[in-house]
């Protein structure tokens, strides 16, 4: 992962997000991938990121990002 300044994160912070879960470094990455284009590599572009964090029980997809909202079909297609 590459920080503000471009270069890869000091070793403190990189400690600390060893026990992050993959999601927060995930969401992490992203946004300082946009950025580092951005700045670095002088494009002229504009981010639109969404996100949904779905579970999957059964035969059920609920969006855990919207209060337990069914997400696309609410069934899982078995084929």
């Amino acid at each position: 992962m590459f920080g503000p300044s471009g270069g890869y994160f000091d070793s403190e912070r990189q400690e600390k997000q060893q026990d992050w879960g993959i999601v927060p470094r995930v969401c992490l990455e992203v946004f300082e991938a946009i950025e580092f284009r951005k700045k670095h590599l002088n494009i002229d572009i504009e981010a639109s990121v969404t996100a949904s964090y779905i579970e999957v029980y059964g035969s059920e997809v609920i969006d855990l990002l919207k209060n337990g909202a069914q997400c696309g079909q609410s069934r899982v297609a078995a084929q």
